[in-house]
């Protein structure tokens, strides 16, 4: 990997740890960048690339043992639906 693709690399190990709360986002647990490493949800192997969409934040034990498998029950922080907000009843308004 050349440098300046090493730099962008970098660049979004650190976007998704934070967008993660320095999280893993299969078992939750806390991490720094040296411990936090990118797993392709889709993995490269089955046509998933590095876009940023494609990559989650993870521990070293969980990218592991997740190989590459695709884990469709796995819902990640980042493909949560949003909720939908509650409709108000016409009426008066509470004070």
């Amino acid at each position: 990997m050349g440098h300046v693709a090493n730099q962008k690399w970098k660049a979004k190990k650190l976007k998704l740890l934070v967008e993660a709360n320095y999280k893993c986002c299969y078992c939750g647990m806390k991490m720094d960048f040296e411990t936090a490493t990118i797993d392709h949800i889709i993995p490269k192997s089955k046509g998933g690339g590095n876009i940023i969409d494609n990559l989650a934040i993870c521990c070293s034990p969980c990218n592991i043992r997740k190989g590459n498998k695709i884990l469709i029950c796995q819902v990640l922080p980042k493909y949560k639906k949003k909720k939908k907000p509650k409709k108000r009843r016409h009426g008066k308004a509470k004070k």
